[in-house]
């Protein structure tokens, strides 16, 4: 198996990897990695290191080499339309999930309370809040707002 993960220990998706080799039994006690990419990467640039594959005598080598480019994460956005039919508070709900009400009034529920309603359900760890006006002090009818999911229990695409 092969383990791939981000700066901070977590695995990237779909991390370990299922790594086969062929063409002789290799023996892990003799086997190694070795290079820079083991040690860590910036973002942006390729990143290498070698394996190499022995078997037990050690006379048989095969190698496996790869490189990657690490790229910078991108996080999850959704958009949120209050219509301007709506009620005078709203419940947002994520993983079956709801917030308690919010109001739709623009001054009475702030920006920062929409955010920690989101953040105090269990489904969610930390998120950012976009207004599509920024003049306005909180949700209100006719509006949309963003929700960035930038912590890591939410990661990929959130449906």
């Amino acid at each position: 198996m092969m383990s791939v993960t981000h700066f901070n220990g977590d695995h990237i998706e779909g991390s370990p990897f299922m790594v086969d080799l062929d063409d002789g039994a290799t023996e892990a006690r003799t086997s190694f990695a070795e290079g820079p990419g083991l040690v860590g990467g910036v973002a942006g640039e390729q990143v290498k290191f070698t394996v190499t594959a022995r078997d037990v005598r050690q006379f048989e080598r095969q190698a496996v080499m790869t490189n990657a480019t690490v790229v910078p994460v991108v996080y999850e956005r959704q958009v949120v339309s209050v219509g301007a039919g709506a009620p005078s508070a709203i419940y947002l709900e994520f993983r079956g999930e709801a917030t308690g009400a919010l109001s739709t009034d623009g001054s009475t529920t702030s920006w920062q309370q929409v955010e920690d309603a989101l953040e105090a359900l269990a489904t969610v760890d930390d998120v950012e809040i976009l207004p599509a006006d920024s003049s306005s002090a909180g949700p209100q009818t006719g509006q949309e707002f963003t929700v960035v999911f930038v912590g890591p229990a939410v990661r990929g695409d959130v449906p």
